[in-house]
C-alpha cells in the first residue's frame, strides 16, 4: 500500500509566473507602459516626417525629379 505524500496546500491565488490575480495594478508600470508607448509613437512620427521630407526634396513640385541639379553645391 502506497504511502500518502504530504505536501503544502496550492494558493489559488497565485499565477504561474508567481503573480497574485486581483484587481491591484501597478501605477509605476502602467506609467511607464504609456511613455514606453508614447515615445514609439513619436520616433515613428519622426521617421515618417523625415521621409517624407526627404522625398519631396528629391522630387520636384510636380512629383518628378528636378531636370538638373545646379542649385545643389557639389561635396567639397
Amino acid at each position: 500500500m502506497p504511502v500518502p505524500v504530504r505536501t503544502a496546500p496550492i494558493d489559488s491565488s497565485l499565477t504561474a509566473c508567481g503573480r497574485h490575480r486581483g484587481r491591484h495594478r501597478d501605477p509605476v508600470g502602467a506609467a511607464l507602459a504609456g511613455l514606453w508607448a508614447l515615445g514609439n509613437a513619436a520616433v515613428i512620427t519622426l521617421l515618417g516626417a523625415s521621409v517624407h521630407n526627404q522625398l519631396d526634396h528629391r522630387t520636384g513640385p510636380h512629383g518628378m525629379a528636378p531636370a538638373s541639379s545646379s542649385d545643389v553645391e557639389p561635396y567639397s
